[in-house]
């Protein structure tokens, strides 16, 4: 089985590292395998490996799947009324999502995007 944490999000980060401290945030203060995090318009990933005990009692390493899981408002653009973002000076945004892969047989997840 795997637990996953997905949330609207908040904050105003608008640099890279500000973002990913975000996301770090969320992700270390929720029991989860997969966590994903709105809000911030952007797309980014984060995959650190953690120590934990597997079914049988052993000490096992693994990875949990945290992704900020994009935007969808296109910003700039031209013959269109300027929407929230344009109007708060942000910056275009990367749209899409991220894709999140779930392996059950090896207990493996990757996050693309």
């Amino acid at each position: 089985m795997f637990v996953g944490h997905f949330e609207h999000g908040s904050g105003g980060a608008l640099t890279e590292g500000g973002k990913l401290n975000r996301l770090k945030r969320g992700l270390y203060a929720f029991d989860a395998d997969l966590y994903g995090m709105g809000h911030l318009h952007d797309i980014y990933s984060h995959s650190p490996p953690y120590i934990t005990l597997s079914h049988t009692n052993e000490i096992v390493s693994r990875n949990r799947a945290a992704a900020i899981t994009g935007a969808w408002v296109r910003t700039y653009t031209q013959g269109v009324r300027a929407n929230y973002a344009e109007k708060r000076g942000y910056p275009p945004a990367h749209l899409g999502c991220p894709v999140f892969h779930i392996t059950p047989y090896i207990r493996e997840i990757t996050v693309e995007g």
